[in-house]
């Protein structure tokens, strides 16, 4: 493990690293409260010549797949925030009239300017939001579909209209932001014993979150990518999120014989799967998608046979 403190611009600012979001984490999400918050704190911080820095939070990362040229890393922690305000920079980048500010702001902070096409933005979140931050950062705004990406966006321009505060002033209040970052690395931290302890209060993350990530958490993020794709995502056009922890809560009765408490699943889940010899995490993944179609054909009465169909119901 490797941790220090830095400037949040520091962070994002050098060249040639690109910041994933992987598939195990949820989409963005940040609703208008919060980003309005961030701003307003950015406010503050900008016209306080008393305050020189001001702590943004901890940002977890594993390093993934680097070269000497370029490096991958995966984020475990902060990624809402960090898109947050990634938003931000492309707000003021659109709102400011200076065209130094313009360029360092692009070149800098939002894309690999030297890298190849495949790695030039900086932030690659998730497969749903990915296509329209992508947009967002190439001036393609109207080809962009509604999500919370593009919602904030706006949110963050009309914030920036509407302030006492210059582009260049909400700036200078973002060059104050200070983060610690914490990098793990595989062989010598588990990340998903440290993503447990960071989500410890159970809030945000079902169990069905807990065990995604668990599954999926130790791939490389190219595995990640695969096993997402092939069978966690059919699990959810399957069934519906809330019904996930649910699903695997009587998987788990059907194969042991004992029915978890609900707020237990993931521990149980973990006791189960390491006590299995013959399956690797995308067999499970395999059997757990399997078993997930004939669990929606119980619910919905909706088999290939009509007349299973007409038994079920």
């Amino acid at each position: 493990m490797k941790a220090d403190n830095l400037s949040f611009l520091e962070f994002i600012g050098a060249g040639k690293r690109t910041f994933y979001i992987p598939v195990y984490q949820r989409n963005y999400d940040w609703k208008r409260m919060q980003c309005i918050t961030l701003f307003r704190d950015i406010e503050s911080i900008a016209v306080n010549k008393n305050r020189n820095s001001h702590f943004l939070g901890t940002i977890v990362y594993v390093e993934g797949d680097s070269t000497a040229n370029f490096r991958q890393f995966i984020l475990i922690d902060e990624q809402q925030r960090l898109t947050s305000i990634m938003l931000l920079l492309k707000a003021i980048l659109d709102s400011t009239m200076i065209e130094e500010l313009k360029i360092d702001i692009k070149d800098s902070y939002l894309t690999n300017r030297f890298s190849p096409e495949a790695l030039k933005i900086k932030l690659k979140p998730m497969k749903s939001d990915s296509c329209n931050f992508e947009k967002l950062i190439n001036d393609q705004i109207d080809d962009m579909e509604d999500s919370q990406i593009l919602l904030n966006y706006n949110l963050f321009i009309d914030l920036i209209r509407e302030s006492n505060l210059s582009p260049e002033e909400i700036y200078h209040g973002i060059q104050k932001l200070e983060i610690v970052y914490i990098q793990l690395t595989k062989e010598k931290e588990n990340p998903q014993l440290i993503f447990e302890s960071l989500n410890s209060t159970g809030l945000d993350l079902t169990q069905a979150d807990l065990i995604r990530n668990y599954l999926l958490m130790g791939q490389t993020y190219d595995c990640q990518e695969k096993l997402y794709n092939s069978y966690w995502l059919k699990l959810e056009k399957l069934l519906p999120d809330v019904m996930i922890s649910d699903y695997i809560r009587d998987y788990l009765t059907l194969k042991t014989g004992i029915i978890s408490n609900k707020d237990r699943v993931y521990n149980n889940f973990k006791e189960y799967y390491q006590s299995l010899d013959n399956y690797d995490a995308e067999g499970f993944l395999d059997e757990l998608t399997t078993y997930g179609e004939y669990y929606s054909w119980f619910k919905y009465c909706n088999s290939p046979d009509e007349e299973v169909n007409w038994r079920l119901s």
